[in-house]
């Protein structure tokens, strides 16, 4: 059966979104209208009808010249057993969004959300994201001249041979992979970087490894799988690591591949 194609509306936008590999559990994250159509193949003027209709409905708000998204009911409905160490990956997350009004009013949902919970929550949040939560709009944020939203220039001296250079050392002491042709990685490396907060976290995150046995010496399911570069290369990778959201060796595996 050749399934037809689905035309853009408000409401298939709306599902695209809610399911999108970009979406954050945290309620705010990046997607352009170039990476909905690289997915959907939607007329771009479709897609900006799309999105005024949902503007109307109140559903989201957005910062389209940092390709940011708010969904505006987020703290209507939390995430199913938000805990502690979710709430510091949040935290991690939000340095990895550029300083706006959009970024501002997202943190006071999230306080406001937090506070309905232990202290424990806060903290954790507050552990992850590096300064408390704004009390204001304003407070605790650096907000950019001119209301703009764009990333700061990568100031971390970090290059692709240094991390590979680090790599190897690990994979050295833990027996994994290691990089024999840094070319092949380079492009990924320098894709990385562009991230503020990857580049200041990679060489912690490469740290945490061997606190993990099956990074080392896989899982019951899949034994020959070992951690390497590809992965660690991986979007959200060094994310999971730093926030703990891994957990330990007992952690389904599933997503892994060589």
């Amino acid at each position: 059966m050749k399934l037809s194609k689905i035309n853009c509306s408000g409401q298939s936008l709306w599902l695209f979104i809610l399911t999108c590999p970009q979406r954050h559990s945290s309620g705010i994250f990046r997607l352009g209208k170039g990476a909905i159509y690289d997915h959907t193949k939607w007329a771009f003027k479709d897609i900006d009808k799309a999105f005024e209709e949902l503007f109307r409905e109140g559903l989201l708000e957005a910062f389209e010249e940092a390709n940011l998204i708010r969904l505006v009911n987020f703290a209507k409905y939390p995430v199913p057993g938000l805990n502690p160490n979710i709430c510091k990956s949040w935290g991690y997350y939000m340095t990895s969004i550029p300083d706006c009004e959009l970024k501002a009013k997202h943190l006071q949902e999230l306080k406001a959300l937090l506070e309905g919970f232990s202290e424990a929550f806060i903290e954790a949040f507050t552990k992850g994201f590096g300064k408390s939560l704004p009390l204001s709009l304003s407070l605790s944020l650096s907000l950019p001249p001119q209301d703009s939203c764009q990333k700061q220039v990568l100031t971390s001296k970090s290059s692709p041979k240094e991390i590979i250079e680090v790599w190897n050392e690990l994979a050295d002491k833990n027996k994994l992979p290691k990089v024999l042709n840094i070319k092949i990685y380079e492009a990924d490396i320098r894709t990385r970087l562009r991230d503020d907060w990857w580049a200041e976290h990679w060489r912690e995150a490469m740290e945490k490894i061997p606190n993990y046995d099956w990074m080392l010496h896989g899982s019951n399911d899949r034994p020959d799988w070992r951690m390497s570069i590809t992965t660690f290369l991986r979007p959200k990778t060094v994310h999971k690591i730093i926030s703990g959201e891994y957990g330990n060796q007992k952690l389904d595996t599933n997503w892994m591949h060589p």
